[in-house]
C-alpha cells in the first residue's frame, strides 16, 4: 500500500520543533516588539551581510599581493593601517554572521514546512548558496597565508595527494608557486559574482521577493560589525612554513572546524560524512515531503479574467491566458499551475466572484455551513463569535487544543470542514466561539464578514501571524490589502490581531474587547494600517529606543555565537615531536621487454623503446626509513596510470622525537636491487621537519633539515 503524503497538521515531529522555535520567537519579541523582530528577517539579513562582505572585500582585493611571498607581508600591511584593520574585521566577522544568520534561515523553512513542494527550488538553492559561501570563505583563509592556511593546505595534500603535493612540499616549491595563489584569488572574487546568480535562482519562484532588511535592521547590523572590529580586530597566526609541523592554530570552527575533525577521524571520513549530510539536505523535500490541504482550483463560468488573483498569488502559480470558446464574455481566464501551489489560499480571499475553491475546502461550501451554524444558534438566543486563524497559529498553541478541529482532509467533496463549536470560558460567562482554521488568515474575504454578521454572528474575529512572518509570505498584507479596500466593514463588529504563533494571552486579550464591545479599540479601525505601515516601519533609520537596543544585543548575541567557537584547535600530532617528510615523484625504469616487442624494437629509433609506444608496466618503487636502527617505514608504491605506466607519487611523514638521529633511507625501483640512498646524522627540534626530497635528474634523495638551515643541503 502507497504511503500517504501527510498534511501539515499530521506532522508531528515538525510542528513539535516549529512550537519551541515559535517559543523563543516570541521571548524575544518580549524584547523587541513585533514590528521590530529580528528574526522575521533572517533571510534579507543575509543579503545585507553579503553586500558588505562585496564592499569589504573589494576594499581588500585592492590592496592585496598574491604569492607566498607577499600575501601575509599585505595581509599584515593592511591590519597595521586602522581603516584596513576595521575592515578586514568587519569582512571576517560579516562571513561569519552570514554562516549563521544562513542556517538559523534555513532551520526556520524546515521547521515552519516550508521547503517541499513549489517551494524545493529555493530549498536546494539555498543550501547551494551556503556551500559556495562556505567554499569561499576558506579561501579567504587559504589568501591569509598563516598557520591556518598551512593547516587547510596540508588536509588538502592529504585529501588529494598525487603531484599537488609536490607544490608544497618539496623545498622552495611553495615560493614558485605563484600561480595557486592567484587561481585562490581568481575564485575567491569569482564564485562572490556567481552568488548574484544563485541569488536569483533562490527568489525566481517568488512574487515581489524582499531581497533587503529593513534600513533599521540593516543598520544595527553594520552597527555590531563596526563595534566588534573596534574592540576585537582580525588577526593573523604566525605564518605559513612547511619546514614546521602546526601543532596549534586558532581556527574558526564555522569555516575549518573540519580540520581537527580530519586530524582526528582522517580527511576522506569526514568529507564522505559532509557530502552524506548535504545530500540528504538536498534530497529533503522528497524525503519528507508534505502536501497542502489543496490546490486552487477555478470554476471558469465564475472567473471573470480580472487578474487579481495572479497578481496576488505569492509564488506566481496563478496566470492569465486568453479565453476562446465560451459564453461568458471575459476575454482571459486564470489557470493554476499545480506543481507551483502552496494552497495558501490567497486566490480565495482576493477573488470576490467565490470562482476559487482550495481542493475539498471549498469557500462556499464553507459559508453556508457557518450561516447554518448562526442560524441554529440565533434560534436558541445565542450570538457566537466567528473565529478566523490560520493552521499554524492554532496548531502553535494560540488556541486552546479544544478549539482545533479536525485538519486532517477525509478526501473529496465530503471532507470535513475546519470548523469546531466551542465556549470561551471567562470570569462574565461562557461566550459561545465557532473557530475556522484556515490554512492562511489571507484566505478570508471580507464578503465573509458581512454575511455571518447578517445570519446572526455577535462579530468576525481575524487573528494572523505577524506581516512579516507568515509562512505563505503575504497572507496578512493581501488581507489588510482587501479590508481596506471595503471600508464598510469598519462600521462593523469585526476585530483582527496579529499576534505571535502561540501568543495565547493576544487571543485572550482580543477577545475581551469583543466581548466588551469597544469599537475604538477594534483592530479593525486599526490595523490594516499599521499592517500597511510596514512600509514605513522598513525605511526607518531609528526604530523605538527599546527595539534599537534589543535588536542590537540580539544581533550582538548572534554575531557571538559566530565568533564563539574561534578557540585554539590542535592537529592531533604527538606533543614536542617533529618529523620526517619524504617527498619524490620518480619515474621507475620500464620492466623487461615482452617478446612479442622484440620484431617491434627493430624498426623503431635508436632510443626509443617498444616498452615506450606500446606501454610497458614499470617497477614498483619500494622505500624503507630506518631510524637509529629501527625500520620506521617500509612500504611498496605502485606506478600509476592504467597499466602502471605512469610515475610513482610518495608523500610519507614520520614522527619521531627532538634531538639527534641517525637516518638510514633505502629504495629499490628495479624489482631486485637496495641502493642506500641516505646515511646520515640530523639534529632536529620540536615540531621541525626534516624532508627528504628526491631529485629525479641526479637520482638522489637530498636532506633539508631546517635545524641545520646554514649548512647547504646534503645527500648521503
Amino acid at each position: 500500500m502507497k504511503r500517504r503524503t501527510p498534511l501539515y497538521a499530521e506532522r508531528r515531529l515538525l510542528r513539535r520543533l516549529e512550537r519551541g522555535w515559535a517559543a523563543v520567537e516570541r521571548a524575544l519579541g518580549r524584547l523587541t516588539g513585533t514590528a521590530f523582530h529580528p528574526m522575521y528577517h533572517l533571510g534579507t539579513l543575509a543579503v545585507i551581510l553579503l553586500v558588505v562582505l562585496t564592499v569589504t572585500g573589494v576594499y581588500l582585493t585592492i590592496f592585496y599581493r598574491p604569492g607566498a611571498a607577499r600575501a601575509y607581508e599585505t595581509v599584515v600591511a593592511i591590519s597595521a593601517s586602522p581603516l584596513g584593520s576595521v575592515v578586514r574585521s568587519v569582512h571576517r566577522y560579516a562571513a561569519d554572521m552570514l554562516v549563521v544568520v544562513a542556517v538559523l534561515h534555513a532551520l526556520k523553512m524546515l521547521v515552519g514546512d516550508r521547503f517541499w513542494g513549489a517551494r524545493w527550488l529555493a530549498w536546494v538553492s539555498g543550501w547551494v548558496i551556503l556551500l559556495v559561501v562556505f567554499v569561499i570563505g576558506v579561501m579567504g583563509y587559504w589568501l591569509v597565508w598563516d598557520d591556518r592556511a598551512q593547516w587547510l593546505t596540508e588536509f588538502s595534500v592529504n585529501l588529494v595527494g598525487g603531484q599537488v603535493a609536490m607544490a608544497f612540499y618539496q623545498p622552495g616549491a611553495v615560493d614558485r608557486n605563484f600561480a595557486f595563489f592567484v587561481i585562490i584569488l581568481f575564485l575567491h572574487v569569482f564564485l562572490g559574482i556567481l552568488l548574484l546568480g544563485g541569488l536569483l535562482v533562490h527568489v525566481i519562484r517568488l512574487s515581489r521577493p524582499a531581497l533587503l532588511p529593513p534600513r533599521w535592521l540593516t543598520l544595527q547590523a553594520v552597527a555590531v560589525l563596526v563595534a566588534l572590529a573596534l574592540l576585537r580586530p582580525a588577526s593573523s597566526g604566525p605564518p605559513a612554513d612547511f619546514a614546521r609541523l602546526v601543532a596549534r592554530a586558532e581556527v574558526d570552527w564555522l569555516y575549518l572546524g573540519f580540520l581537527p575533525l580530519a586530524s582526528r577521524y582522517g580527511a576522506k571520513v569526514v568529507l564522505a560524512g559532509t557530502l552524506v549530510i548535504l545530500g540528504a539536505l538536498l534530497a529533503l523535500p522528497w524525503l519528507a515531503k508534505g502536501r497542502p490541504v489543496g490546490v486552487a482550483r477555478i470554476t471558469e463560468h465564475l472567473c471573470t479574467g480580472c487578474a487579481l488573483c495572479a497578481l496576488k498569488c505569492p509564488y506566481e502559480a496563478i496566470e492569465m491566458v486568453p479565453r476562446s470558446g465560451d459564453a461568458t464574455g471575459f476575454k482571459a481566464l486564470a489557470v493554476v499551475t499545480e506543481s507551483l501551489c502552496t494552497g495558501c489560499g490567497l486566490c480565495i480571499g482576493t477573488c470576490t466572484t467565490a470562482g476559487v475553491d482550495l481542493g475539498p475546502l471549498s469557500p462556499t461550501r464553507l459559508v453556508d455551513h457557518l450561516k447554518e451554524g448562526l442560524g441554529r444558534a440565533r434560534a436558541g438566543g445565542e450570538a457566537p463569535v466567528v473565529l478566523f486563524t490560520c493552521q499554524r497559529q492554532a496548531l502553535l498553541g494560540t488556541l486552546p487544543p479544544s478549539w482545533v478541529p479536525p485538519l486532517a482532509d477525509a478526501g473529496g467533496e465530503a471532507a470535513a470542514l475546519p470548523v469546531a463549536q466551542v465556549a470561551w470560558e471567562r470570569g462574565g460567562g461562557a461566550v459561545p466561539v465557532t473557530a475556522v482554521v484556515l490554512p492562511c488568515a489571507g484566505m478570508v474575504s471580507p464578503d465573509w464578514f458581512h454575511a455571518l454578521l447578517d445570519a446572526g454572528a455577535r462579530a468576525a474575529v481575524v487573528v494572523s501571524c505577524p506581516a512579516d512572518d507568515c509562512n505563505f509570505r503575504e497572507g496578512p498584507a493581501w488581507l489588510a490589502e482587501n479590508v481596506r479596500l471595503r471600508r464598510r466593514l469598519l462600521e462593523r463588529p469585526v476585530y483582527w490581531a496579529a499576534v505571535p504563533p502561540g501568543d495565547r494571552a493576544g487571543l485572550e486579550e482580543l477577545l475581551e474587547r469583543v466581548v466588551a464591545a469597544e469599537p475604538a479599540s477594534s483592530p479593525a479601525q486599526r490595523l490594516p494600517a499599521a499592517i500597511f505601515e510596514r512600509a514605513r516601519l522598513r525605511r526607518l533609520v531609528l526604530p523605538p529606543p527599546k527595539a534599537m537596543l534589543s535588536g542590537l544585543a540580539l544581533l550582538a548575541l548572534t554575531l557571538a555565537i559566530s565568533i564563539w567557537p574561534e578557540r585554539p584547535a590542535t592537529s592531533g600530532l604527538p606533543p614536542q615531536q617533529a618529523a620526517v617528510r619524504v617527498v619524490m615523484a620518480h619515474t621507475p625504469p620500464l620492466k623487461a621487454p615482452a617478446p612479442s616487442s622484440a620484431e617491434l624494437q627493430t624498426k623503431l629509433p635508436e632510443g626509443v623503446s617498444a616498452e615506450q609506444v606500446l606501454g610497458g608496466e614499470r617497477y614498483p618503487v619500494r622505500l624503507r626509513l630506518v631510524v637509529d636502527g629501527e625500520t620506521r617505514l617500509e612500504r611498496t608504491y605502485r606506478p600509476g596510470g592504467l597499466r602502471r605506466e605512469g610515475a610513482v607519487t610518495v608523500v610519507e611523514q614520520v614522527f619521531l622525537p627532538p634531538g639527534r638521529h641517525r637516518l638510514e633511507f633505502w629504495m629499490m625501483d628495479d624489482g631486485e636491487t637496495w641502493e642506500l640512498m641516505v646515511n646520515r646524522e640530523v639534529n632536529v627540534t620540536p615540531y621541525d621537519v626534516v624532508v627528504l626530497a628526491f631529485d629525479e635528474e641526479a637520482r638522489r634523495f637530498v636532506v633539508y633539515n631546517p635545524a641545520e638551515s646554514t649548512a647547504p643541503p646534503q645527500g648521503p
